[in-house]
């Protein structure tokens, strides 16, 4: 299916489509929603409007054919922040000095591209889709920033002022996934009204805060410069999943390097990048919640939980909980 859409704003997107798929918007605060009729596929699509500068998309669902959205005559070109954290997502602009933007699940972006031209978002039948399209208006943000200088790279400082929408930008070399857990959050969250739009306008600095560091701590000495994913990722995931399963007993650094096939300093570095912690760090922490789930239970004797989540000494365990809950599993068992 092909939507023609005036320009990339948010709430237009979510109108649009409400028309041209006969059904309803849902507006709740901040929040405007609609429902994919089951003719069509199944989810979700919503957009937030967190200020005059600031909106966003997000959509949740699966398709039964694969949509275009084509957005023309633009009155100005947004910073985009995309991240797809389920499904396949791709971004083309018909100015021929614009390369195309691809992401893979798990994966984001930011993108710029110029005012001129057409530019077309798809998304693929049949896969399972989580994505988020996070736009600042140029023109609206710096009316409210009063810092006098903006601590960002040269390349990008000059498409952030560009306020005539002439440049093309494109990061894509962000594979992290706190973004992800920021955007399943504020999927999750059920709240209404206030509530609802407060944790979601956190959650979406958050996440823009979250891309902004990323490009920053990456090597952008080439312009617009993209890094295709490789496998890299997906080992890294694998040496995740092995810890969680020997959580009792977990391999050394070494042990799970060999296992998934991949030298230390690149697991140790690619785990910091995906996860945002340490190897150690991510295994105390979630050491950590799985005792809380096993004492809630009430099944198990402190002792046996402290076993379970790989503690053999138990003042050790009690130590690392208190710092991470305030009390004692003692107390917090009473509780």
């Amino acid at each position: 299916m092909k939507f023609k859409i005036k320009n990339p704003w948010t709430t237009n997107i979510v109108d649009l489509l409400a028309e041209q798929l006969a059904t309803e918007v849902a507006e709740d605060c901040q929040r405007k929603s609609i429902s994919i009729p089951a003719k069509y596929g199944k989810g979700v699509i919503l957009s937030y409007t967190i200020s005059d500068a600031i909106d966003a998309l997000l959509f949740s669902g699966e398709l039964k054919s694969k949509w275009e959205l084509q957005f023309n005559k633009l009155d100005q070109a947004p910073v985009s922040f995309f991240t797809a954290a389920k499904g396949a997502f791709s971004c083309n602009h018909s100015h021929k000095k614009v390369e195309a933007l691809s992401l893979e699940p798990l994966q984001s972006a930011i993108y710029v591209a110029p005012v001129r031209g057409q530019r077309t978002w798809t998304f693929p039948k049949g896969e399972n889709i989580l994505f988020l399209a996070l736009n600042i208006r140029k023109q609206v943000f710096f009316q409210d920033i009063n810092c006098e200088t903006l601590d960002v790279s040269e390349e990008l400082l000059e498409v952030l002022t560009d306020l005539r929408g002439k440049q093309n930008f494109r990061f894509d070399d962000i594979f992290y996934l706190p973004i992800v857990d920021a955007l399943s959050e504020s999927r999750e969250q059920q709240d209404n009204g206030l509530l609802h739009s407060t944790f979601a306008s956190s959650k979406l600095y958050e996440i823009m805060f979250l891309q902004l560091q990323q490009y920053q701590q990456k090597d952008h000495r080439a312009y617009g410069k993209t890094t295709k994913p490789d496998q890299g990722v997906a080992l890294v995931r694998n040496a995740e999943s092995i810890l969680m399963s020997r959580i009792q007993d977990p391999p050394t650094i070494p042990e799970l390097a060999k296992m998934v096939g991949i030298n230390q300093q690149a697991l140790k570095k690619g785990f910091k990048q995906l996860y945002g912690t340490t190897i150690r760090q991510y295994l105390n922490k979630e050491r950590l919640k799985q005792a809380e789930v096993l004492i809630m239970n009430g099944q198990m004797k402190l002792r046996e939980v402290a076993l379970e989540v790989g503690y053999s000494n138990p003042s050790h365990f009690s130590r690392r909980f208190k710092e991470k809950y305030g009390v004692s599993p003692k107390y917090y068992a009473q509780q």
